[in-house]
């Protein structure tokens, strides 16, 4: 369509039984009732040599008791590869919009607009691989966060990394896989500064011919 490629969809969630209480604790709520969230979309995309632009078009409502809120949102976005293929960039601008008043405020969109590289150098020899990345988002919600991830093949042994820095939170992540014909065994952890813990995840994967 338009030289592109166009597409269409249609999310849709709703949870059911809840109930409306006041602060005099009562055997029976006051009322049951169902909030709902909708959104319909559209978009379009397009090809041409290295360079991919597209968008989208939402259409946004929600539902809870009795207050309802609708609204329009926007996605937008470019990509281009050089190099043949090593080097590859993009941009993008999400949730560009605004909703209508619910109750007593508009529910503000998460509005985000993100920046990445990825970077993958010329292989110093035929079974190694070498991966980088980088990405920044900026919001009015979250601030600033910038990701920085690596990845580095020896034949068939993968090793990871990367972090997240941002003003909620600082965060290092690293992983190694092992690789072979019928199976995948994955390690990964991750340490950040919100004193969580340390998760770690183990993974097995078995191909079957």
């Amino acid at each position: 369509m338009f030289g592109g490629t166009a597409a269409v969809g249609l999310r849709s969630l709703s949870i059911s039984g809840l109930e409306l209480r006041t602060v005099r604790p009562t055997d029976e709520p006051v009322a049951n009732f169902i909030s709902s969230g909708t959104a319909v979309e559209a978009g379009w995309g397009r090809q041409s040599g290295t360079l991919q632009w597209g968008g989208t078009v939402r259409w946004l409502r929600m539902e809870s008791f009795v207050y309802t809120s609708s609204g329009l949102a926007f996605d937008a976005g470019v990509a281009a590869s050089l190099l043949e293929g090593r080097l590859s960039f993009g941009a993008a601008l999400r949730n560009s919009g605004s909703m209508n008043t619910f109750k007593d405020a508009s529910p503000a969109l998460p509005t985000t607009f993100s920046a990445g590289v990825v970077y993958r150098p010329p292989d110093i020899a035929p079974s190694i691989g070498i991966l980088t990345s980088a990405s920044a988002d900026f919001s009015d919600r979250h601030g600033t966060v910038v990701r920085l991830g690596a990845e580095t093949a020896v034949g068939d042994v993968v090793v990871t990394s990367g972090t997240i820095v941002s003003k909620e939170v600082t965060a290092f992540s690293g992983g190694a896989a092992v690789k072979t014909r019928l199976l995948t065994i994955s390690y990964a952890f991750q340490l950040a500064s919100h004193n969580l813990g340390m998760p770690h995840l183990v993974q097995i994967q078995i191909t079957l011919p």
